[in-house]
C-alpha cells in the first residue's frame, strides 16, 4: 500500500496561505494539495487583540506564518507518504535538512505502526520554487513571556513555578477546552493575558482514513511550537516556555528512535532553536521542566491542590473534559500520582481505582517495561514509573490488583533494592536560562 501511494500520489505541495480579515480576527487559511489527489486546507483564527503587534509586510511576521504551515502540511502528507514535498516558497538546504529530519522522526511512530521501512534520506525530498529567504534582523523590544498550557499536570507545575516572576506572563492555548481555562483561571491569568486561536483541519482528510489512506500521528507539537512563537513575536514576549520534560527524550519502542513524543524531546528543541537562529527571530523557546523528571513533576503536583479537580490528561477525553479511565495514559497518571496521593484522593480525581482493572493489566506491564513497547501516548520513563510503583507500594497498607502483581515479577526486587535517584535528579543538558533555571533548583531540588 506504501509504495502504490507514493507511486500514484508522487508530489505533496505546499501552496501558502492567504490571509482574511474581519473586524476582530485575523484569518490564516493554508492550502496543501496531494497531485491526482485533492486539496486540502487548515484554517487558524488569531483575534486581533490577541497579536496586537501583527503586521501584515512585517518579514518576521509572515516567515513564521508560512513555516507554521510547513507544520500542517505533514498532517496532509501522510496519507500517501509522497515522495517529493513541493514547497512553492523559499528553503534553504539547512531548512530542506531540517525539515526531512521533523518528517522522519516525527513521523517515527506513524512509520512503525503501519509497518514501513524506510531511510530518513529515502522518505520524503523538498522540491523549492521560492527564490531565497534573506533573514532580517528584528529590532522589537521584547520582554515576557508565553507558556503554552494543555490542561494536564505538566503545565499547571509550570504556572506554580513562575508565579512569582516580575515579568509580564501570558497562557497560550489551542482550541481551548474547559481543563485549560480552569488551568489559567487557577493561576490567575485573566482573559486578557490569554491568548486562544482556534485551528480547524480539513475534515476532508477523515472520509481519505475511512478510504484505507495511511492515517497515524503525527509531531503535533511542532504546530504547537510554530504557532506559539508566531504569537509571542506578535505580542512581543520574549520567551516560549514549555512545559515538556526530561522523560520525554526516551523512545518508545525498546533499541529503537521511535518516539511518541518526538516534538517534545531535547532533540527537537534543539533543533528547533537552532531554525530560530537562523531566521533571525527574537523569540526564545525552551522547556523549563526539562531538567526534570516526571517523578519529580508528579510529586510537585501533588501538593497543587486547587489544580486537581480541574485538570485533564487523557486525549480520548478530550473533547468531553473528562478521564476516560481506559487508556493508558489515564492509568500512567493515576500510577505515577499513586506515589504520593491517597487511594480516596485519587478516586476523587479520576472517579474510580485504576489500579484493581484486570482490563488495564497488559498496559500496566507496559508502562513499567516488561513489553518491547511502551504505550504511544505521553507517558513517563520506564525507570521512574518502577519508582513510583515501589514509593505507592511502600504506603499501601493494603494492595491493589496491580501491585499485587507487580511485586510477583522481578522488578520488584531489583528496585527496592535501588535507591531512587529522582527526587534530586537534574539533567544538566537543558537550555533554560539562569533566571529560571534558579527558580526550579530552588523549588524543585533544594526544598526536597
Amino acid at each position: 500500500m506504501f509504495k502504490k501511494l507514493r507511486e500514484e500520489y508522487g508530489k505533496c505541495i505546499y501552496h501558502g496561505y492567504t490571509l482574511t480579515h474581519t473586524e476582530d480576527t485575523l484569518q490564516v487559511e493554508y492550502q496543501i494539495e496531494i497531485e491526482n489527489l485533492d486539496t486540502f486546507s487548515t484554517r487558524w483564527y488569531f483575534p486581533k487583540s490577541m497579536i496586537p503587534f501583527f503586521k501584515e509586510d512585517d518579514p518576521m511576521a509572515r516567515r513564521l506564518l508560512y513555516l507554521l504551515g510547513m507544520s500542517e502540511v505533514i498532517s496532509y502528507y501522510k496519507l500517501t507518504c509522497a515522495p517529493i514535498v513541493v514547497v512553492k516558497e523559499s528553503l534553504n538546504d539547512f531548512e530542506k535538512q531540517w525539515w526531512n529530519k521533523l518528517f522522519y522522526h516525527g513521523l517515527g511512530e506513524f512509520l512503525y505502526r503501519n509497518e514501513i521501512s524506510i531511510t530518513q534520506e529515502e522518505l520524503v525530498s523538498f522540491e523549492v520554487q521560492g527564490e531565497a529567504y534573506t533573514p532580517i534582523i528584528s529590532k522589537e523590544v521584547m520582554e515576557g513571556a508565553l507558556i503554552p498550557i494543555g490542561g494536564g499536570k505538566d503545565s499547571a507545575v509550570t504556572i506554580d513555578l513562575l508565579k512569582d516572576t516580575a515579568m509580564t506572563k501570558m497562557v497560550y492555548m489551542i482550541n481551548t477546552r474547559g481543563a485549560c481555562d480552569a488551568t489559567a483561571d487557577i493561576g490567575n491569568y485573566p482573559q486578557e493575558r490569554r491568548i486562544t486561536p482556534r485551528r480547524t483541519l480539513d475534515k476532508k482528510i477523515l472520509e481519505y482514513n475511512k478510504q484505507g489512506f495511511l492515517n497515524g500521528h503525527i509531531p503535533f507539537s511542532a504546530v504547537v511550537a510554530f504557532s506559539a512563537v508566531f504569537c509571542a513575536y506578535c505580542n512581543h514576549l520574549q520567551y516560549v516556555i514549555l512545559s515538556n520534560e526530561a522523560s520525554a527524550n526516551e523512545s518508545s519502542v525498546k533499541d529503537s528512535t521511535v518516539n511518541h513524543q518526538y516534538s517534545k524531546s531535547l532533540e527537537f528543541e534543539n533543533d528547533f532553536r537552532e531554525y530560530m537562529q537562523s531566521i533571525l527571530c527574537p523569540v526564545d523557546y525552551f522547556s523549563l521542566l526539562r531538567p526534570l523528571s516526571e517523578y519529580q513533576i508528579g510529586k510537585h503536583f501533588a501538593k497543587l491542590q486547587a489544580f486537581h479537580p480541574v485538570f485533564k490528561s487523557c486525549n480520548l477525553g478530550s473533547k468531553t473534559d473528562s478521564w476516560c479511565c481506559n487508556c493508558s495514559k489515564c492509568l500512567y497518571v493515576y500510577v505515577l500520582l499513586s506515589a504520593f496521593l491517597s487511594k480516596e484522593e485519587l478516586i476523587n480525581i479520576f472517579g474510580e481505582d485504576l489500579l484493581v482493572r484486570e482490563d488495564l493489566v497488559e498496559t500496566f506491564y507496559e508502562l513499567i517495561g516488561l513489553r518491547d513497547t511502551k504505550p504511544f501516548e505521553c507517558v513517563g520513563a520506564v525507570d521512574e514509573i518502577n519508582f513510583a510503583v515501589i514509593e505507592a507500594i511502600k504506603r499501601y497498607t493494603e494492595l491493589p490488583l496491580m501491585y499485587q502483581l507487580y511485586t510477583q515479577t522481578p522488578l520488584y526486587q531489583e528496585y527496592m533494592s535501588k535507591e531512587n535517584p529522582y527526587n534530586t535528579y537534574y539533567e544538566k543538558e537543558n537550555n533554560v536560562p539562569d533566571r529560571f533555571a534558579t527558580i526550579v533548583k530552588k523549588e524543585m531540588i533544594e526544598h526536597v
